[in-house]
């Protein structure tokens, strides 16, 4: 793993930047495909012509991870960003080469104007990735543009979007992380260290306008990689919003309502659990359970399944107030104002006042991950920050 250490001033003293490599392109490639058969190959070997074959190969792991996708899914390739990528001559071909030297596979099915072909690395090539760095030239050059006109294209007006994209640069994983990366094969192993790059190879941050929310490769690692994070090398804390989207859709009740405080009993008492115990056939996976719940309730356009029954006996006039909002305006405007509530009182407000403290700080949606020194004045500043939004006090947890 390529480390280059910066040393940068902020508020006039000098901090310790994450890694950062702006020149260093990586590209992620299976164990299993050898990069020299290609160097043979007569077609591909001249003119470096096969690095454009390792670009598809590893834009299809990195948009997977991105995505969120299961190795099993496919992922959607606009012919039209290959081509400005490797060029319209080599498009087709590439991916012909891909499918018939069996390292991709394709669904074969399109839509215009609605679906691209989809493709997904063949189930035996699905083994750990290794880096390989692009040396200089063409795509390279390419790659460094887009990445360079992306980041100015992200405009981020907030000043504390500003001070959360410099903090960025301030984490870093343990030490330890590359004995920790052993404990993994396969798809987990290849997101974690991809995941590793995008934090500190080449930084990557996103912003949502409409609902607010600030996307960093922080937001797509798995929990216990979180928990390996660092601040100016200080371990660190999560500090999470319990039942953030369940908390906030108390702001749907209108405040005369006899349902609400029994609602916000629930949610003290754990508002998943309850849902869950209330269902004919109960689940013992919290993660899925939990899932499906949200879906089920907030972001599904017609709301039904078992949790949403479940749900509706426990509720029924939020239920209601749910079923209405989503008639009036649609399921995806619910999701959005649920989320903006949370960006709002995480990010506008909690995190406004942290960077006023000069207390680094990194989000994750509904959480935030700071320096453990910090962790008890951020949790209070996070509590505050929903209270004056909801008017009730929220379950702050502290990992």
């Amino acid at each position: 793993m390529v480390k280059n250490p910066k040393l940068t001033y902020y508020k006039g003293k000098q901090v310790k930047q994450g890694p950062i490599l702006s020149r260093i392109v990586t590209l992620f490639i299976p164990e299993s495909v050898s990069v020299d058969t290609f160097k043979k190959d007569s077609y591909w070997g001249r003119y470096n012509r096969f690095h454009k074959l390792l670009f598809i190969i590893s834009t299809l792991h990195i948009f997977r991870v991105v995505r969120k996708v299961g190795e099993e899914g496919f992922i959607q390739l606009k012919s039209s960003y290959l081509q400005s990528m490797i060029g319209a001559k080599y498009t087709k071909a590439s991916l012909h080469h891909l499918l018939d030297a069996g390292i991709i596979e394709s669904d074969r099915h399109f839509i215009i104007g609605r679906k691209s072909i989809g493709y997904r690395i063949a189930p035996t090539h699905r083994t750990n990735v290794r880096l390989w760095l692009l040396p200089e030239g063409k795509l390279k050059q390419k790659m460094l543009s887009i990445r360079q006109e992306k980041q100015k294209a992200k405009q981020l007006h907030q000043s504390v979007h500003k001070y959360l994209k410099q903090c960025l640069y301030r984490v870093t994983l343990a030490p330890s992380f590359g004995d920790y990366l052993k404990n993994f094969t396969g798809n987990p192993y290849n997101t974690r260290l991809i995941l590793h790059d995008r934090l500190h190879s080449a930084p990557f941050f996103n912003f949502s306008a409409k609902a607010g929310r600030f996307y960093s490769a922080l937001t797509n690692m798995p929990k216990d990689m979180r928990s390996m994070l660092l601040i100016d090398g200080e371990e660190t804390a999560e500090i999470d919003l319990g039942s953030s989207q369940f908390y906030f859709a108390l702001n749907l009740y209108p405040r005369n309502s006899k349902e609400r405080q029994r609602y916000y009993k629930a949610l003290q008492g754990g508002i998943y659990e309850l849902i869950n115990q209330r269902c004919a056939r109960p689940y013992k996976n919290r993660d899925y359970y939990k899932t499906k719940c949200i879906a089920q309730i907030f972001y599904k356009k017609t709301s039904e399944g078992i949790f949403w029954d479940a749900f509706k006996k426990e509720f029924p006039e939020l239920a209601a107030l749910i079923t209405s909002f989503k008639k009036l305006h649609s399921n995806v405007d619910l999701a959005y104002l649920l989320q903006k509530y949370e960006s709002d009182t995480v990010i506008l407000d909690a995190c406004e006042k942290l960077m006023r403290e000069e207390i680094p700080v990194a989000t994750v949606h509904d959480s935030i991950l700071c320096k453990k020194s910090d962790s008890e004045f951020v949790a209070k500043n996070l509590e505050a920050a929903a209270f004056r939004l909801v008017g009730d006090k929220p379950v702050i947890k502290v990992a």
